[in-house]
């Protein structure tokens, strides 16, 4: 077939043709004109440029390095047209190797002599050291080597070869060296023997999930126990074997499984699988000598459950769907903040809590760190399924206030005020957690957006427990995934990570508060602030679905799954307050995590991260933190700051002196303020044991 360049080839070279032929033309026509010698000059000139550029095309461009005389003085390729040189070339490359090699041996039979001796009139013949072909006919054209090797579309090589074969074998044209048929190879009964074998294995041993399985790229997996593994099954597989069998051998075995068997895969370890999956299956695996109507009823409840789990992840798929409609409708591609309930349209969204991961952490992992507990954050994510992107909101240690219902409905609160879309029929996606997500506090904060007027409706979906994967897992697993192989030292390079785990950004960050304790996304006590003006939702654990209206105000309609019937309840008691609930002041870190900072993970920060991460313990953190927080009096704040001057001047080392212990104690019995210093005393037993209430040691040492 013709390649593009080649076809490029062509029609220049079929422009160039014809840019010569109407100048040629012009020339004729114009030679009937008065003047003569102005025509003729033009006339030459014009057939001279084309034919020049088509000399330079024909040679440089189409590789046909022609500069014989064979075609009276002239080149043989000049006896070919443009469009007769391209017909011929395509023609070949259209041929199969089989039909080219018939046509090349050929023309080569009539252009070779492959005589033995060489035929000499004045000497007497002598044996032929070298078959030489001078020119080559096509057409009953004679042309020379190189146009002929551009007009078969081969190399010297392949010419040489076909010229060497033909000398050998004559006519008959080559075949492929296969090598013959491998005396080993395996035979169709063998093959299917494996096939079966991994089949009857998967269908008594494997368990079948509606939806993604974490973990797996696939939707149709067979799942095998995590016990097992290839090995393990081609072991069984050849104690299987009948007498006379011919048994694969284990890398075999595996390829066909690969090739054969994709979808049938063994559980990776604390894989989230569905404890009621789980259980129906080790019942029908038990049901084996069983009556058939204990095994029809065990087969019935796993159908059911199966089936329920493919609604409702059909529910979840059409809502996103939906979205991603709305989204290219509306031309929405990334956040933006959003008039409340301006846009006519239906949107969805998905937020979920993420594996909390820690800082410093290095992807080497040194060897210390693995037995201490480096500073946490946590990850809350929402994603637009319309848009195909998610935020996270980064939540440091000293910003955290507990993974409850304030800080899900605070968060969940900024994403909708700050990078929501402004739609008027909201939709919300969450797992089945009671404590984070699934509990009367989100749906009272629903009620109360309703009462805002910041949306025409709303409902929130809980996905069925044991089948909870959905998109904010997926962009938790590309954070996970950079946050694994990268340095981290700090909040900044956790924001980082979340920009480059992917390159259409489809991760956004966002600081909750940073390691200093400036808070930028504030927590509220919504708690507190609906308790008094709502009822408890009853059924709220085993329904699904719940939904909110503006025309009904206070009023929240259940469904136990998507295609159930619904059941309304009223939430509303009074009014909510028109102002916003009180705000959350993080407590910080405490004096022991601080120091523990301090001393065990500084080292492994950077250095300029480390007075971020972990800063020098302060005396006052030192101090009881529960008093600091209930408040003390001017007077013992400034015996306190005296004391740290004076503490300034002593050795801060982890295990400091007895004299510097001595005098740390004086110092603090030695002040007014209210702090009660609490005294160890060290007995005389093992090194390095307390006692409690200084009595001694009942080890090695006893005291006499």
């Amino acid at each position: 077939m013709l390649i593009a360049g080649d076809a490029a080839v062509a029609s220049t070279s079929l422009e160039l043709h014809h840019v010569q032929q109407m100048a040629a033309d012009t020339a004729i026509d114009d030679s009937s004109s008065s003047d003569e010698a102005s025509d003729n000059e033009e006339q030459k000139s014009a057939v001279e440029k084309a034919a020049e550029i088509f000399q330079f095309v024909s040679v440089a461009d189409k590789n046909c390095h022609c500069h014989c005389h064979l075609f009276d003085g002239q080149r043989c390729s000049e006896q070919f047209v443009p469009e007769e040189t391209e017909t011929i070339r395509m023609n070949m490359q259209e041929m199969l190797p089989y039909e080219k090699d018939l046509v090349l041996l050929g023309i080569l039979s009539c252009s070779i002599n492959a005589t033995k001796n060489t035929l000499r009139t004045n000497r007497r013949n002598v044996s032929r050291k070298k078959n030489r072909i001078r020119f080559f006919f096509y057409e009953h054209k004679r042309i020379c080597r190189d146009t002929f090797l551009y007009l078969m579309d081969i190399s010297k090589g392949k010419l040489d070869n076909l010229k060497d074969w033909y000398i050998k074998h004559g006519m008959v044209p080559r075949k492929k060296r296969s090598g013959g048929r491998n005396k080993i190879a395996l035979k169709l009964e063998d093959i299917q023997a494996v096939s079966r074998f991994i089949l009857n294995f998967a269908d008594q041993h494997s368990l079948i999930l509606p939806g993604r399985v974490p973990g797996f790229k696939r939707s149709d997996v067979r799942i095998l126990p995590s016990c097992e593994t290839k090995a393990s099954v081609w072991r069984l597989y050849k104690l299987s074997a009948e007498p006379g069998q011919r048994v694969v051998k284990l890398s075999t075995f595996r390829t066909f499984w690969r090739q054969l068997f994709p979808y049938v895969v063994v559980a990776k370890p604390m894989t989230d699988l569905c404890w009621v999956c789980q259980r129906n299956n080790t019942n029908i695996v038990r049901a084996v000598n069983v009556p058939e109507e204990d095994k029809s009823e065990v087969l019935k409840l796993q159908d059911c459950h199966l089936l329920t789990a493919t609604k409702q992840r059909s529910h979840y798929t059409l809502q996103c769907q939906n979205a991603q409609e709305v989204a290219a409708a509306h031309n929405l591609k990334d956040f933006c903040k959003s008039t409340p309930n301006s846009l006519p349209a239906t949107f969805h969204y998905s937020f979920d809590f993420a594996q909390q991961v820690h800082y410093p952490a290095n992807p080497m992992q040194p060897g210390p760190i693995y037995f201490k507990v480096p500073r946490r954050c946590q990850i809350f994510g929402v994603h637009a399924e319309g848009i195909g992107k998610q935020v996270n909101y980064l939540i440091d240690e000293s910003m955290h206030c507990g993974k409850g219902a304030n800080v899900v409905i605070s968060l969940l609160h900024h994403f909708l005020e700050n990078f929501g879309v402004g739609e008027h029929h909201l939709e919300l996606t969450a797992d089945n957690c009671a404590g984070q997500n699934k509990n009367a506090y989100v749906m009272w904060y629903l009620c109360w957006r309703m009462a805002r007027h910041l949306h025409q409706s709303a409902s929130i979906s809980f996905m069925l427990a044991g089948h909870t994967k959905f998109a904010p897992d997926w962009c938790f697993g590309l954070l996970k995934r950079t946050y694994r192989r990268t340095f981290v030292s700090s909040l900044h390079d956790i924001e980082q990570v979340v920009a480059a785990s992917s390159l259409s950004g489809i991760n956004k960050s966002v600081l909750v508060g940073n390691e200093r304790g400036d808070v930028f996304v504030p927590m509220y006590d919504w708690v507190s602030y609906f308790k008094p003006h709502f009822r408890k939702v009853p059924g709220i654990k085993s329904n699904h679905h719940f939904f909110f209206s503006i025309d009904r105000p206070g009023v929240v309609t259940m469904k136990l799954f998507c295609d159930s019937p619904t059941t309304e309840q009223q939430l509303a008691v009074s009014d909510c307050p028109p102002h916003m609930p009180e705000e959350l002041v993080p407590k910080g870190l405490d004096a022991k995590r601080m120091k523990y900072l301090f001393d065990e993970i500084r080292q492994f920060c950077r250095e300029e991260t480390k007075d971020i991460v972990c800063p020098s313990p302060s005396p006052l953190n030192l101090l009881r933190q529960d008093d600091v927080e209930a408040g003390t009096s001017s007077s013992s704040i400034i015996e306190t700051k005296a004391i740290e001057e004076q503490l300034s001047d002593l050795p801060s080392n982890r295990v400091s002196g007895k004299k510097s212990k001595q005098a740390r104690g004086q110092l603090l019995c030695d002040s007014d303020s209210d702090y009660e210093p609490i005294a160890v005393k060290r007995g005389r037993g093992s090194r390095g044991q307390r006692c409690k209430r200084g009595t001694r040691g009942r080890g090695r040492g006893r005291g006499k």
